[in-house]
């Protein structure tokens, strides 16, 4: 099919690729953490030449938005914990309690998300009973429509601000790439 894509002029991201789920980035574990890449068939697409950009009548477009790079890019910075790799709504299996309702609700306001809306979300419960994991489902979702995301573990959170001041740091410094976040 790689003959005919060219032909045609459509870039890879127009058809589902099995190497990434559709989506143009794989994640990975690196160390502690998720990062992200963008994936080979996006690489060698021969439209955009890995670009996800391509130029229509004139102008230079994103093939999708947003771009699997910019999402690549949100992932890796995000800080998410590797053992959450797998982490989605859809993967989620803990439904005991009230554990379905909040993963459904939790996915239709990552759906609904906007950064200018004055809603927040809090959830709480017990230990083991999956906010770490709905957590991390919904930071992927919303990088997954673009918007950055942090995420902090709150007590390596607590200790890293008490070394901040015994070091003579600024909260508001040590809180910056908490606070710029979508």
């Amino acid at each position: 099919t790689s003959g005919s894509i060219s032909r045609s002029g459509i870039c890879q991201m127009k058809f589902p690729q099995s190497c990434c789920g559709g989506t143009g980035y794989v994640l990975f574990a690196e160390n502690a953490t998720l990062s992200a890449r963008v994936c080979e068939c996006i690489k060698n697409c021969p439209v955009c030449q890995g670009q996800t950009r391509m130029v229509i009548d004139g102008t230079a477009r994103s093939c999708v938005e947003p771009s699997p790079r910019k999402i690549a890019g949100i992932m890796t910075n995000a800080q998410l914990p590797a053992r959450y790799l797998n982490a989605g709504f859809d993967t989620f299996t803990n439904h005991s309690g009230n554990g379905k309702q909040v993963a459904a609700r939790m996915q239709r306001w990552a759906q609904t998300f906007s950064p200018n809306a004055s809603t927040g979300l809090l959830i709480g419960g017990s230990v083991g009973v999956g906010k770490t994991f709905l957590l991390v489902a919904l930071a992927k979702a919303l990088a997954a429509r673009g918007f950055s995301v942090c995420f902090a573990d709150f007590f390596q959170l607590l200790s890293e601000l008490k070394a901040g001041y015994s070091d003579g740091k600024a909260d508001p410094h040590m809180m910056a790439p908490l606070m710029s976040c979508d």
